[in-house]
């Protein structure tokens, strides 16, 4: 995904792994993981469309073996993770552990969350 608009080096960032994790080949762990699927790809690249800059600076993003991808704070031990239909998360935060798992996915709830668990 070339994205050539105006955007700055965290969404840059970001954009840059997507389209790096767009290229996982089927055992890319060397422990038979999967390929990230189509839609995934699809589904955070349509997060990045409704993002700022500032969205992405303290999230990392990798692959996960199950074909899905994972989001995991740089300042806090928030982690999420995305798939076809749906995502997940979880953090503790203040001593109270906010957590959710198969909430059904959509570009605005997914980023609204990576806010609410920051």
């Amino acid at each position: 995904m070339a994205y050539t608009g105006n955007i700055t080096e965290y969404l840059r960032g970001a954009y840059d792994k997507i389209e790096e994790l767009s290229k996982l080949k089927a055992d890319w762990d060397g422990e038979g993981a999967l390929p990230i699927s189509q839609s995934v790809l699809n589904n955070i690249k349509s997060v990045l469309l409704i993002s700022k800059n500032s969205d992405w600076k303290d999230w990392m993003i990798g692959p996960d073996a199950n074909a899905t991808i994972g989001l995991q704070s740089k300042t806090n031990r928030a982690m999420m993770s995305l798939g076809a239909k749906e995502f997940s998360y979880y953090v503790r935060k203040n001593g109270e552990r906010i957590a959710a798992s198969h909430v059904d996915f959509t570009p605005e709830l997914f980023l609204e969350t990576m806010h609410k668990i920051m």
